[in-house]
Protein backbone atom coordinates (compact mmCIF):
# COMPACT_ATOMS: atom_id res chain seq x y z
CA UNK A 1 0.00 0.00 0.00
CA UNK A 2 1.04 3.51 -0.91
CA UNK A 3 2.35 5.66 2.02
CA UNK A 4 0.25 9.04 1.77
CA UNK A 5 1.11 9.86 5.49
CA UNK A 6 3.15 13.27 4.03
CA UNK A 7 0.71 14.07 1.65
CA UNK A 8 -1.32 16.70 2.15
CA UNK A 9 -5.26 16.02 2.62
CA UNK A 10 -5.86 18.02 -0.76
CA UNK A 11 -3.46 20.28 -2.88
CA UNK A 12 -4.38 23.80 -2.58
CA UNK A 13 -6.11 25.49 -5.76
CA UNK A 14 -4.25 28.08 -7.79
CA UNK A 15 -4.41 31.59 -6.89
CA UNK A 16 -6.24 33.97 -9.58
CA UNK A 17 -2.47 35.52 -9.72
CA UNK A 18 -1.10 32.18 -10.48
CA UNK A 19 -3.43 31.41 -13.62
CA UNK A 20 -3.31 34.97 -14.69
CA UNK A 21 1.08 34.60 -15.29
CA UNK A 22 0.85 30.85 -16.51
CA UNK A 23 -1.85 32.33 -19.07
CA UNK A 24 0.02 35.41 -19.64
CA UNK A 25 3.15 32.77 -21.14
CA UNK A 26 0.89 31.05 -23.99
CA UNK A 27 1.90 31.51 -27.16
CA UNK A 28 -0.07 31.73 -30.12
CA UNK A 29 1.14 28.04 -31.57
CA UNK A 30 0.50 26.96 -28.40
CA UNK A 31 -3.31 28.16 -27.91
CA UNK A 32 -4.05 27.02 -31.67
CA UNK A 33 -2.89 23.31 -30.59
CA UNK A 34 -4.29 23.14 -26.87
CA UNK A 35 -7.44 24.81 -28.74
CA UNK A 36 -7.98 22.25 -31.54
CA UNK A 37 -7.24 19.31 -28.63
CA UNK A 38 -10.37 21.60 -26.40
CA UNK A 39 -12.88 21.78 -29.68
CA UNK A 40 -12.40 17.80 -30.96
CA UNK A 41 -15.34 16.85 -29.60
CA UNK A 42 -17.48 19.29 -30.57
CA UNK A 43 -16.19 20.04 -34.09
CA UNK A 44 -15.54 18.30 -37.69
CA UNK A 45 -13.33 21.00 -37.87
CA UNK A 46 -11.01 22.07 -34.46
CA UNK A 47 -8.22 23.50 -35.80
CA UNK A 48 -9.86 25.79 -37.95
CA UNK A 49 -12.62 26.63 -35.71
CA UNK A 50 -9.76 27.67 -33.36
CA UNK A 51 -8.37 29.63 -35.99
CA UNK A 52 -10.67 31.86 -36.47
CA UNK A 53 -11.86 32.14 -32.98
CA UNK A 54 -8.01 32.71 -32.09
CA UNK A 55 -7.73 35.65 -34.77
CA UNK A 56 -10.81 36.99 -34.13
CA UNK A 57 -9.94 37.10 -30.26
CA UNK A 58 -6.57 39.10 -31.60
CA UNK A 59 -8.75 41.28 -34.31
CA UNK A 60 -5.93 40.03 -36.49
CA UNK A 61 -6.55 37.92 -40.14
CA UNK A 62 -6.10 33.90 -39.53
CA UNK A 63 -3.41 34.11 -41.70
CA UNK A 64 -1.22 36.14 -39.23
CA UNK A 65 -1.53 33.41 -36.91
CA UNK A 66 1.21 31.46 -38.35
CA UNK A 67 3.62 34.47 -38.84
CA UNK A 68 3.31 35.06 -34.90
CA UNK A 69 3.23 31.25 -33.59
CA UNK A 70 6.05 32.33 -30.98
CA UNK A 71 4.68 35.51 -29.64
CA UNK A 72 3.05 35.17 -26.18
CA UNK A 73 0.15 36.07 -25.79
CA UNK A 74 -1.09 39.38 -23.32
CA UNK A 75 -3.67 38.29 -20.65
CA UNK A 76 -6.68 40.17 -21.82
CA UNK A 77 -6.21 37.94 -25.48
CA UNK A 78 -6.12 34.90 -23.55
CA UNK A 79 -8.67 35.31 -21.64
CA UNK A 80 -10.75 36.66 -24.71
CA UNK A 81 -9.54 33.27 -26.63
CA UNK A 82 -10.06 30.84 -23.97
CA UNK A 83 -13.71 32.69 -23.67
CA UNK A 84 -14.51 31.92 -27.19
CA UNK A 85 -12.92 28.59 -27.02
CA UNK A 86 -15.07 27.65 -24.55
CA UNK A 87 -18.41 29.25 -26.48
CA UNK A 88 -17.44 27.28 -29.17
CA UNK A 89 -17.05 23.46 -27.06
CA UNK A 90 -20.42 24.37 -25.57
CA UNK A 91 -21.57 23.93 -29.40
CA UNK A 92 -22.23 27.38 -30.29
CA UNK A 93 -21.62 27.61 -34.23
CA UNK A 94 -18.32 29.62 -35.37
CA UNK A 95 -20.15 31.99 -37.09
CA UNK A 96 -22.87 32.88 -34.75
CA UNK A 97 -19.73 33.64 -32.11
CA UNK A 98 -17.25 36.29 -34.50
CA UNK A 99 -20.47 37.53 -36.08
CA UNK A 100 -19.26 36.72 -40.11
CA UNK A 101 -18.99 33.50 -42.14
CA UNK A 102 -17.52 33.15 -45.61
CA UNK A 103 -19.58 32.16 -48.52
CA UNK A 104 -18.39 31.56 -52.19
CA UNK A 105 -15.19 33.45 -51.45
CA UNK A 106 -17.34 36.50 -49.82
CA UNK A 107 -17.14 37.31 -45.95
CA UNK A 108 -20.85 38.01 -44.69
CA UNK A 109 -22.34 39.44 -41.41
CA UNK A 110 -24.04 36.79 -39.47
CA UNK A 111 -26.61 38.22 -36.60
CA UNK A 112 -28.78 35.49 -33.90
CA UNK A 113 -31.67 36.53 -36.62
CA UNK A 114 -30.27 34.49 -39.20
CA UNK A 115 -28.99 31.33 -40.44
CA UNK A 116 -25.31 31.07 -41.03
CA UNK A 117 -24.98 29.82 -44.87
CA UNK A 118 -23.65 26.28 -45.56
CA UNK A 119 -21.30 25.21 -47.93
CA UNK A 120 -24.17 22.82 -49.54
CA UNK A 121 -25.55 26.16 -50.66
CA UNK A 122 -22.91 27.10 -53.15
CA UNK A 123 -24.28 24.28 -54.93
CA UNK A 124 -27.60 26.26 -55.99
CA UNK A 125 -25.55 29.71 -56.68
CA UNK A 126 -23.86 27.38 -59.39
CA UNK A 127 -27.08 26.37 -60.54
CA UNK A 128 -28.85 29.52 -60.85
CA UNK A 129 -25.81 31.14 -62.29
CA UNK A 130 -25.50 28.84 -65.24
CA UNK A 131 -29.19 29.53 -65.89
CA UNK A 132 -29.04 33.03 -65.78
CA UNK A 133 -25.82 33.21 -67.66
CA UNK A 134 -26.88 31.47 -70.83
CA UNK A 135 -29.45 34.08 -70.95
CA UNK A 136 -29.91 37.50 -72.56
CA UNK A 137 -28.27 40.24 -70.92
CA UNK A 138 -30.49 41.55 -67.67
CA UNK A 139 -31.99 38.22 -66.89
CA UNK A 140 -33.83 38.55 -63.95
CA UNK A 141 -33.50 36.71 -60.53
CA UNK A 142 -35.70 36.80 -57.13
CA UNK A 143 -34.01 34.72 -54.03
CA UNK A 144 -37.02 34.02 -51.79
CA UNK A 145 -36.34 33.65 -47.88
CA UNK A 146 -32.83 35.65 -48.62
CA UNK A 147 -31.50 35.20 -44.72
CA UNK A 148 -28.37 37.20 -44.57
CA UNK A 149 -28.12 37.76 -48.42
CA UNK A 150 -25.93 35.04 -49.53
CA UNK A 151 -27.77 33.56 -52.78
CA UNK A 152 -28.41 37.01 -54.39
CA UNK A 153 -24.78 38.95 -53.25
CA UNK A 154 -23.26 35.74 -54.63
CA UNK A 155 -25.21 36.20 -57.88
CA UNK A 156 -25.07 39.85 -58.19
CA UNK A 157 -21.06 39.14 -58.03
CA UNK A 158 -21.03 36.38 -60.59
CA UNK A 159 -23.58 38.24 -63.21
CA UNK A 160 -22.96 41.84 -63.27
CA UNK A 161 -25.69 42.21 -65.97
CA UNK A 162 -28.61 40.25 -63.91
CA UNK A 163 -31.20 42.23 -62.25
CA UNK A 164 -31.94 41.08 -58.75
CA UNK A 165 -34.48 41.20 -56.10
CA UNK A 166 -34.66 39.13 -52.99
CA UNK A 167 -36.91 38.85 -50.48
CA UNK A 168 -37.73 37.93 -46.04
CA UNK A 169 -40.70 37.82 -43.79
CA UNK A 170 -38.28 38.62 -41.36
CA UNK A 171 -37.13 42.47 -41.06
CA UNK A 172 -34.41 41.81 -39.03
CA UNK A 173 -33.41 39.09 -41.58
CA UNK A 174 -33.79 41.52 -44.41
CA UNK A 175 -31.71 44.52 -42.41
CA UNK A 176 -28.47 41.57 -42.10
CA UNK A 177 -28.96 41.38 -45.85
CA UNK A 178 -29.14 45.00 -46.66
CA UNK A 179 -25.60 45.46 -45.01
CA UNK A 180 -23.73 42.81 -46.75
CA UNK A 181 -25.37 44.22 -50.22
CA UNK A 182 -24.36 47.41 -49.39
CA UNK A 183 -20.85 46.12 -49.03
CA UNK A 184 -20.10 43.28 -51.24
CA UNK A 185 -22.82 44.32 -54.06
CA UNK A 186 -24.30 47.97 -54.12
CA UNK A 187 -26.94 49.14 -55.78
CA UNK A 188 -27.69 45.40 -57.21
CA UNK A 189 -30.28 43.89 -55.62
CA UNK A 190 -34.11 45.36 -54.53
CA UNK A 191 -35.24 43.90 -51.32
CA UNK A 192 -38.41 43.39 -50.03
CA UNK A 193 -40.35 41.95 -47.07
CA UNK A 194 -43.06 39.21 -46.69
CA UNK A 195 -44.17 36.17 -46.47
CA UNK A 196 -42.55 34.02 -49.72
CA UNK A 197 -45.11 35.59 -52.68
CA UNK A 198 -46.53 37.81 -50.80
CA UNK A 199 -43.76 40.12 -50.64
CA UNK A 200 -43.71 39.98 -54.99
CA UNK A 201 -47.00 40.89 -55.68
CA UNK A 202 -48.67 40.36 -59.05
CA UNK A 203 -47.74 40.60 -62.58
CA UNK A 204 -44.15 39.91 -62.10
CA UNK A 205 -42.31 37.19 -63.58
CA UNK A 206 -38.49 35.98 -63.11
CA UNK A 207 -36.07 33.90 -65.50
CA UNK A 208 -34.76 32.50 -62.30
CA UNK A 209 -36.79 32.07 -58.53
CA UNK A 210 -34.37 30.76 -55.94
CA UNK A 211 -35.47 29.42 -52.56
CA UNK A 212 -33.44 27.99 -49.39
CA UNK A 213 -36.30 27.81 -47.25
CA UNK A 214 -36.70 25.84 -44.23
CA UNK A 215 -36.58 22.33 -44.35
CA UNK A 216 -35.34 20.90 -41.32
CA UNK A 217 -38.51 18.27 -39.49
CA UNK A 218 -39.96 20.20 -36.11
CA UNK A 219 -38.61 17.51 -33.92
CA UNK A 220 -35.24 18.29 -34.97
CA UNK A 221 -34.97 21.69 -34.67
CA UNK A 222 -33.58 22.79 -31.23
CA UNK A 223 -30.89 19.95 -31.46
CA UNK A 224 -27.15 20.21 -31.45
CA UNK A 225 -26.23 23.12 -33.03
CA UNK A 226 -29.38 24.18 -34.22
CA UNK A 227 -30.30 25.38 -30.72
CA UNK A 228 -28.49 28.97 -31.53
CA UNK A 229 -29.70 29.79 -34.78
CA UNK A 230 -33.31 30.83 -35.45
CA UNK A 231 -35.51 28.25 -35.63
CA UNK A 232 -38.15 30.10 -37.76
CA UNK A 233 -35.68 29.58 -40.51
CA UNK A 234 -34.88 25.81 -39.85
CA UNK A 235 -38.03 24.64 -39.12
CA UNK A 236 -40.36 22.91 -42.30
CA UNK A 237 -42.84 21.57 -40.07
CA UNK A 238 -43.47 17.67 -39.48
CA UNK A 239 -42.40 16.35 -42.67
CA UNK A 240 -39.81 19.35 -43.59
CA UNK A 241 -41.76 20.23 -46.66
CA UNK A 242 -44.43 22.84 -45.74
CA UNK A 243 -43.01 25.79 -46.68
CA UNK A 244 -41.41 23.73 -50.01
CA UNK A 245 -44.88 23.07 -50.63
CA UNK A 246 -45.55 26.90 -50.71
CA UNK A 247 -42.98 27.81 -52.96
CA UNK A 248 -43.47 24.86 -55.16
CA UNK A 249 -46.61 25.08 -55.92
CA UNK A 250 -46.58 28.83 -56.63
CA UNK A 251 -44.00 29.73 -58.63
CA UNK A 252 -45.86 29.13 -62.32
CA UNK A 253 -47.57 32.25 -62.13
CA UNK A 254 -44.17 34.26 -61.31
CA UNK A 255 -41.99 32.57 -64.07
CA UNK A 256 -41.43 33.63 -67.90
CA UNK A 257 -41.56 31.11 -70.22
CA UNK A 258 -38.69 28.82 -69.60
CA UNK A 259 -38.13 30.04 -66.14
CA UNK A 260 -36.51 27.89 -63.80
CA UNK A 261 -37.23 27.59 -60.01
CA UNK A 262 -34.22 26.24 -58.09
CA UNK A 263 -35.39 24.93 -54.72
CA UNK A 264 -32.61 23.89 -51.93
CA UNK A 265 -33.57 20.90 -49.83
CA UNK A 266 -33.13 18.13 -47.41
CA UNK A 267 -30.77 15.02 -48.48
CA UNK A 268 -33.53 12.94 -48.41
CA UNK A 269 -36.48 15.48 -49.82
CA UNK A 270 -35.50 15.26 -53.39
CA UNK A 271 -37.87 12.71 -54.88
CA UNK A 272 -40.63 14.43 -53.03
CA UNK A 273 -39.94 17.83 -54.04
CA UNK A 274 -39.42 16.53 -58.16
CA UNK A 275 -43.29 15.25 -57.38
CA UNK A 276 -44.43 18.40 -56.09
CA UNK A 277 -42.75 19.95 -58.66
CA UNK A 278 -44.51 18.16 -61.53
CA UNK A 279 -48.05 18.56 -59.62
CA UNK A 280 -47.29 22.35 -59.61
CA UNK A 281 -47.23 22.14 -63.84
CA UNK A 282 -43.20 23.25 -64.09
CA UNK A 283 -41.57 20.54 -66.21
CA UNK A 284 -38.39 18.77 -66.47
CA UNK A 285 -37.46 18.45 -62.70
CA UNK A 286 -34.22 16.81 -61.33
CA UNK A 287 -32.07 17.16 -58.87
CA UNK A 288 -28.02 17.93 -58.63
CA UNK A 289 -26.26 16.24 -55.90
CA UNK A 290 -23.68 18.25 -53.53
CA UNK A 291 -20.28 17.30 -52.90
CA UNK A 292 -20.78 14.21 -50.46
CA UNK A 293 -23.12 12.52 -52.97
CA UNK A 294 -26.66 13.30 -51.80
CA UNK A 295 -29.68 14.98 -53.52
CA UNK A 296 -29.81 18.77 -52.30
CA UNK A 297 -31.01 20.81 -55.09
CA UNK A 298 -34.19 20.46 -57.29
CA UNK A 299 -34.95 22.80 -60.49
CA UNK A 300 -37.96 22.18 -62.47
CA UNK A 301 -39.07 25.00 -65.43
CA UNK A 302 -41.96 26.58 -66.58
CA UNK A 303 -41.79 25.30 -69.91
CA UNK A 304 -39.22 23.06 -72.40
CA UNK A 305 -35.87 24.04 -70.43
CA UNK A 306 -32.96 25.06 -72.72
CA UNK A 307 -31.12 21.83 -74.16
CA UNK A 308 -27.98 22.67 -72.28
CA UNK A 309 -29.83 22.07 -68.82
CA UNK A 310 -31.33 18.55 -70.43
CA UNK A 311 -28.09 16.38 -69.94
CA UNK A 312 -28.34 13.90 -66.45
CA UNK A 313 -26.51 15.51 -63.29
CA UNK A 314 -23.79 13.58 -63.75
CA UNK A 315 -22.61 14.85 -66.94
CA UNK A 316 -22.87 18.73 -66.02
CA UNK A 317 -20.11 20.60 -65.23
CA UNK A 318 -20.03 22.35 -61.79
CA UNK A 319 -19.26 26.18 -63.32
CA UNK A 320 -17.96 28.41 -60.55
CA UNK A 321 -16.93 31.44 -63.14
CA UNK A 322 -14.73 34.10 -61.46
CA UNK A 323 -16.26 36.62 -59.13
CA UNK A 324 -16.77 39.98 -60.69
CA UNK A 325 -15.88 42.96 -59.05
CA UNK A 326 -18.09 45.48 -57.50
CA UNK A 327 -20.83 46.48 -59.87
CA UNK A 328 -21.39 50.08 -59.57
CA UNK A 329 -24.07 50.55 -62.76
CA UNK A 330 -27.52 51.66 -61.57
CA UNK A 331 -29.68 48.16 -60.53
CA UNK A 332 -33.16 48.13 -62.35
CA UNK A 333 -34.48 48.45 -58.98
CA UNK A 334 -33.84 50.50 -56.11
CA UNK A 335 -33.48 49.04 -52.47
CA UNK A 336 -36.89 49.51 -50.94
CA UNK A 337 -39.39 48.32 -48.37
CA UNK A 338 -42.96 46.88 -49.38
CA UNK A 339 -44.45 44.92 -52.22
CA UNK A 340 -42.29 44.88 -55.20
CA UNK A 341 -44.84 45.97 -57.56
CA UNK A 342 -45.73 49.00 -55.64
CA UNK A 343 -43.43 50.92 -58.38
CA UNK A 344 -45.75 50.53 -61.83
CA UNK A 345 -42.91 52.44 -63.09
CA UNK A 346 -40.53 49.18 -63.40
CA UNK A 347 -40.95 46.29 -65.65
CA UNK A 348 -39.05 43.46 -66.52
Amino acid sequence: MRDNSSMPDSMPPPRVSELAAERAQVRIGEMLRQGAERLRPASDSPRLDCELLLAHALSVPRSRLYARSTEVLRPEHADRAHALLEERARGRPVAQIIGRKEFFSLEFEITPEVLAPRPETELLVEVLSSHLGEMRKGATGIDLGTGCGVVAVALARLLPDARLAATDVSAAALEVARRNAARLAPGRIRFAQGSWYEAVGDGWRFNAIAANPPYVESRLCGRGALRYEPRRALDGGADGLRHLRTVISGAPPYLHPGGMLAAEHGANQGKAVREMMLRAGLTQPVSYRDLSGRERVSVAYSSTPPLEMMAPPENRASIRPPLAAGNSACCWLQSVTGKVSSNKALTL
